[in-house]
Order: structure tokens, then C-alpha cells, then sequence
């Protein structure tokens, strides 16, 4: 009794001498950290639970004038107390895009803050992980304003989750990206987004314990393009040893070549449209390079926005982290340095039906379409650079015209290969890691996912996102009490991989074993009328699988990325591909932020580009693959219970299968002469004897 009364007179000193204290009335919580003091407020969510949130303490001074498109710097202390209970503005963006709304919302290039969250235990006790969550956008859009403050709460920063959420800003688009001038030493610093999160990530391994957080427990979360720049960053020597963990969801960055280039035709476009170069501009003048940096460093960042939205009307893109050379952030590429990428606890995973853009290659009656398909196959076998892009071609056109398979060509290249490729590495010889694989394939998300993209077909079903508004809340609808119970169990296997390592929650459910190269095994989440998950699998997404990895390591041959790009890009982006092939034959944009105009003229520029490649890699041996499928195309003939198509000898075109045939035939009549000789020698033999 004695102990508790002490314990209650001293407790307000104790929290006092430590620059905490809760307001219950006011509903705000007080806080000292090194920067200064804050005033952060509670957050009630929902199923009575209840944490704090600190929303936008600056971890960058604001990256204006010489700053902009420069390194992060630290931001400053400040004197009496911040008011961190609203949150900030979002880093300069479209809006629209941004906020998910016509009128967008607050933006400034003071942006770069922290989003907080911690349980009142948290707060109190620390020892807590933390879980560090990068936001998506293909990184031009998006924010961490733009998160669910009561689901953070709810599923993570409450009284009995007791996880330490940070949600870090970064610089979007060209004020993120900007590379003006590859190669060149100029005030402008590529992949100024990545150096943003190296110091955000240094200010959480500083400030975290203010807040409850160890600093030695962090699992970096991402989702979408999140999930591609936790991939990217985990390979980059400046982030070794800063992180203990990762969670990938729906995306993995590390699969396709980002060379030192990317961004640069991109950024010279928004010089133009900005008045800041014309054509005749000489970009291998660093003078000139720096008259047109600081030309655009006068710009308002309102006018900057406006240009990179007028980029819309233009195929060029930016596309995020990319090698920056010897010193740089990313002295390779995301994809040679994940060759050696150091060990790091992982889940990863993917929905069973992320992305069916490719689904427009089907016919009225279902079946695929041969012309539209060969088109797809040709532009990934050559775009990516396989030693025999006419055998990828080839073999990728006989999988995708089996039945619907082509409906996930595009998911099967752009997300289920990469992220079994990631997991793959991560287990590289004498990594001693635990990576835990995972396939969202539960169907029934239906009305608590708010649909941002036409989802007509039941096998579109779950699609990039549904499973998110279980986490995190983005993309949330209306909720049923099943969708809540599902919630529970999601969201309590991320937090349990944050807290222990392994995602295996036990009641009554499954438990999760690591991922085996030999089996592929992976864990199913669908949920059956009493909750309960199917739990282990073995081959996870055999059919990709097989294909992207197997085969292509087989029979593709080592991957070389063409010197050749196409001429709008400065890297190869599968997705902008595909999006121009459906957006060309739907004559509607699918992409989130170009116009019809522009998808068509991409279309055209890909139609080219692969003529070009092919052209130069057989050297005129073969006939063009698109003008066989035009010409033989009514000699095909469709096997209903295979869908295996088969195409006349005389149209040059041959599956594996097929060559194989063709050769053991020559082999076996070769022997039949062989023989045929043999008794022939005899029957000689033996009229001489008898002569």
C-alpha cells in the first residue's frame, strides 16, 4: 500500500522529468524530445482502443531555394512547444492523385516530417518495436497525410499492439528525382528521395526512445511502390545495418535494371515545358547543365507541379531510385546490388489477382487472342534483354495462349516474379535470414475495398490493395463485422512478424513455416466461414514461376540490359508497357497519370522498338513474329482442352515442344538410314559370299 501510494505521488514527477505527460480532459499528450517539445493528441479508435498520435515533426528543414532538388538537411531545434496535433502539408504532388480527391489537398515543400504513433505503454514503458512505413504513389504521388489515423491506432499503436508506427515523408517526382545530368557533378543530387529516408531513418534511430521506440527493433512496411523502395533501400550500403526487418507487400523493385540514366529524358522534358531549356540546350555543358537547375530552383513548386502534370501529355515518366555511381546512394543498380544484398528478415508477399491489365488480349469468347498476345510476349522477351529473346518470345507465347493464363501475364512479370526473385536472394548461400512468402488469395473483400479501377471480373479478385484495408486502412469501404474479425487476424500477423519475427499467430490457425527454395512454399490467407486460414502450400505461383525463373534462366540465357532503350525511357518499365498496349486497343487510359494521347503514342514507339530490337538480334534470319501471326494466323488451331496453340511449320514459328519433335524425328530417320545402310552393306556381304 505504502509502494502505491509513493508510486502515486512521484509517477507526474517521473513523467514530468521526462517531458511526458497526458492531458486526459484536453485529450493532447506533452513530449520533450531533442529537437524541442511537443503537443501531440490522443486518437480514440475504434473496439475501445485508444493511442497518441504526433503528427509532422520535421526530421528536414525545408528542402527550398539551394536545397531543392539538393540532399536533405536536418531540421533545427525550435523553442517552446510545436503543436503536432494536425497534420502537416503533403510534399508537392499532383493533388488529386495525392489526396483521392478532385480538389487535392494542403501541399508545401515543407514537407519533410515524421507521423508518430505510439501506445500510451509505449509512451510509458519503451522497449516497443517499430515499424517504419513507407507510403506508395509509383513515387509521384501519395503522402503520409493521407493515412487512417484510428486503423493505425487500432491495429498497431494501441494498449496491448504496443508498436511504435513512423511514417516518413519523401520527395515526390522531379523535386525527388530529378537527373538532370547523369554522370555529371552538378549542385543537383540524384535520388534526392533516398537521401530524404537515410535522414528520416536516422532521426528514428536518434529520436525514437522519446516515444517508446527501440531503436535495434525497426521492420521497415511497404506496400506497392512502398514495398519497392523498402526493396530498394535494403540494398543500399548507406542503410546497412539501420533496420532489423522487413514487410513487403505487392511490390519488389529490384528485378529490372535502374541504371545511372533513369529519370533524365523525363527531367529534360519538365525543363522545357518550364522554359528552362529549349532543344538546342547543350546537356553535356555543365554551365548550361546549372543554368537550367537554378532556373527551375526559381520556379514556385506550384509551377514545377503544373509542368510535371502537363507531363501527362508526354510519354516520359519518372520512375524512381536509380544508380547514381561511385559515392552515390545507389552506386549500382537496385538490381546488381541485390545480387549481394545483406540479410534481413522478411515477409513478402502478393494478392492472387494483383493487376489484370493484360486481360484486354482475350476474346469476346474468352479465349486469347493470338496477335495480341504475341505482341505482349515479343515486347518482354525483348525489352528485358535475355541472351535468346526469340526463345522467352516463344516460350512465353505458348503458356499465355493456354486458356486465360494471359490475364496474368502482366502480374505474373511485374509482381510474382519479382517478389519470389527477392525472397530467392534473401536466401542466397550463407544467408542465415528467415524470409516468410505469402499469397493473399481470400475473395470476399468486396465493399470494404473502395474501388479505385474497374473490377468486373470475379477472377480480377483480391487486386492490388484489397488486402490493404486491412493494414492500414487506404482504400477503405464500408466494413462488415467479419470484415473486422478479418482485420483482426491480417493485421495481427504483420504485427507479430514486428514484434517476434514470425507471423504465426496460433489460435487455432496455421502456423506459418520459412520459405524453402526447393519447395516454394508459401502461406495461403482465405478465410472459410469460421475464419480459419489453409496456412503452408508448396509452389508458390508455379506457372509464373516456371516461366520468369525457370525457364528463363534455362533457355532465356543470362539477362543483359539492352544499351538500346526505348526512346522514351531511360530504363525499362514493364508497367508503362503494358498500360500503353491495353490503353492502345481499349482506346482508354489505364495509366493513373497519362493521357489516352500519350498511351497511344507510347503504343507506337514500343510497335518500333521491338521491330528494331528483334530486326538486329537475328539479323534478318527470321521473319517478324507480329507479321507471321498476321499472315498464318487462320492456319492456327486451338486445342479446347490444352489451349496450347499450334501454327504450321511453313510460318517459321515453332514452340520447344515442337523443335524438339522435329529434331528427334531427324534423329530417328537418320537411324532408319543408318540401318536401312547397315542391311544393305549385308545383303552385299552376302551375294559376294555366295558369288
Amino acid at each position: 500500500m505504502a509502494s502505491l501510494l509513493i508510486l502515486t505521488i512521484f509517477c507526474p514527477f517521473v513523467l514530468a522529468a521526462t517531458g511526458l505527460s497526458f492531458d486526459d480532459a484536453a485529450g493532447t499528450v506533452h513530449l520533450k524530445i531533442s529537437q524541442g517539445e511537443l503537443l501531440g493528441k490522443r486518437i480514440d479508435a475504434y473496439e475501445s482502443r485508444t493511442g497518441y498520435g504526433f503528427l509532422g515533426i520535421p526530421f528536414g528543414a525545408p528542402p527550398v531555394g539551394p536545397l531543392r532538388f539538393a540532399k536533405p538537411v536536418a531540421a533545427s531545434s525550435w523553442e517552446g512547444v510545436r503543436n503536432v496535433t494536425v497534420k502537416g502539408d503533403a510534399c508537392p504532388a499532383v493533388g488529386e492523385l495525392t489526396y483521392k480527391r478532385p480538389e487535392g489537398g494542403p501541399m508545401s515543400e515543407d514537407c519533410l516530417h515524421t507521423y508518430v504513433y505510439a501506445s500510451k505503454n509505449c509512451l510509458t514503458k519503451g522497449g516497443c518495436p517499430i515499424m517504419w512505413v513507407l507510403h506508395g504513389g509509383r513515387y509521384n504521388f501519395e503522402s503520409p497525410v493521407v493515412f487512417v489515423d484510428d486503423v493505425i491506432v487500432h491495429n498497431f499503436a494501441s494498449d496491448g499492439q504496443d508498436v511504435v508506427v513512423i511514417i516518413p515523408a519523401y520527395r515526390l517526382e522531379n523535386f525527388g528525382f530529378l537527373n538532370i545530368a547523369p554522370g555529371m557533378n552538378t549542385s543537383a543530387t540524384p535520388n534526392t528521395a533516398v537521401w530524404d529516408l537515410l535522414l528520416a531513418l536516422q532521426w528514428t534511430r536518434r529520436e525514437a526512445h522519446y516515444f517508446g521506440g527501440d531503436p535495434k527493433k525497426i521492420t521497415v512496411f511497404g506496400h506497392s511502390a512502398g514495398a519497392q523502395f523498402a526493396d530498394v533501400i535494403s540494398v543500399s550500403p548507406h542503410f546497412k545495418g539501420l533496420f532489423n526487418g522487413m514487410v513487403m507487400m505487392s511490390g519488389a523493385d529490384t528485378a529490372f535494371e535502374a541504371g545511372y540514366k533513369s529519370n533524365s529524358l523525363a527531367s529534360w522534358v519538365t525543363a522545357t515545358i518550364l522554359g528552362c531549356a529549349t532543344d538546342s540546350t547543350d546537356r553535356s555543358d555543365v554551365v548550361a547543365v546549372e543554368a537550367v537547375i537554378e532556373c527551375m530552383r526559381e520556379k514556385t513548386w506550384q509551377e514545377i507541379v503544373a509542368a510535371n502534370e502537363e507531363l501527362n501529355t508526354h510519354p516520359e515518366d519518372y520512375h524512381g531510385p536509380h544508380a547514381d555511381g561511385p559515392g552515390g546512394i545507389l552506386p549500382l543498380s537496385p538490381s546488381q546490388l541485390a545480387l549481394t544484398r545483406p540479410p534481413v528478415r522478411t515477409m513478402i508477399g502478393t494478392t492472387a489477382a494483383e493487376f489484370h491489365d493484360t486481360k484486354y488480349a482475350l476474346n469476346a469468347d474468352g479465349t486469347a487472342n493470338l496477335k495480341k498476345v504475341a505482341e505482349l510476349c515479343e515486347g518482354f522477351g525483348y525489352a528485358i534483354g535475355y541472351k535468346h529473346p526469340e526463345v522467352m518470345t516463344k516460350l512465353c507465347l505458348d503458356y499465355y495462349m493456354q486458356g486465360r493464363n494471359v490475364m496474368s501475364l502482366q502480374q505474373d512479370s511485374m509482381f510474382f516474379m519479382p517478389t519470389f526473385e527477392t525472397a530467392r536472394r534473401l536466401m542466397k548461400k550463407g544467408n542465415k535470414v528467415t524470409v516468410f512468402l505469402y499469397s493473399f488469395t481470400y475473395k470476399g473483400v468486396e465493399g470494404a475495398f473502395k474501388k479505385y479501377m474497374p473490377l468486373d471480373d470475379k477472377d480480377d479478385h483480391p487486386s492490388h490493395s484489397e488486402d490493404y484495408v486491412y493494414i492500414l486502412g487506404m482504400h477503405r469501404g464500408n466494413f462488415t463485422p467479419k470484415d473486422y474479425e478479418i482485420e483482426n487476424i491480417y493485421s495481427g500477423m504483420v504485427l507479430n512478424f514486428v514484434k517476434t519475427g514470425n507471423p504465426s499467430l496460433g489460435k487455432g490457425q496455421p502456423a506459418w513455416k520459412p520459405f524453402n527454395k526447393i519447395g516454394r512454399n508459401y502461406y495461403e490467407i482465405d478465410f472459410n466461414d469460421a475464419l480459419r486460414m489453409p496456412g503452408m502450400k508448396k509452389g508458390y505461383q508455379a506457372g509464373a514461376v516456371k516461366l520468369w525463373v525457370d525457364d528463363a534462366e534455362k533457355y532465356g540465357g543470362p539477362i543483359t540490359p539492352p544499351e538500346e532503350l526505348v526512346s522514351y525511357a531511360d530504363r525499362f518499365n514493364p508497367m508503362d508497357m503494358v498500360t500503353a498496349y491495353a490503353s492502345h486497343y481499349l482506346n482508354d487510359s489505364l495509366a493513373h497519370d497519362k493521357t489516352l494521347e500519350s498511351e497511344q503514342d507510347q503504343y507506337k514507339i514500343w510497335a518500333d522498338y521491338i521491330n528494331n530490337r528483334r530486326f538486329k538480334h537475328l539479323q534478318g534470319k527470321e521473319m517478324y513474329l507480329m507479321d507471321l501471326v498476321d499472315k498464318q494466323e487462320s492456319t492456327r488451331s486451338v486445342n479446347v482442352v490444352t489451349g496450347k496453340v499450334q501454327i504450321q511449320a511453313s510460318a517459321g514459328m515453332f514452340s520447344v515442344e515442337i523443335l524438339v519433335i522435329c529434331v528427334s524425328a531427324i534423329l530417328i530417320f537418320l537411324l532408319l538410314r543408318c540401318c536401312l545402310h547397315c542391311v544393305g552393306v549385308c545383303q552385299e556381304r552376302k551375294g559376294y559370299e555366295e558369288f
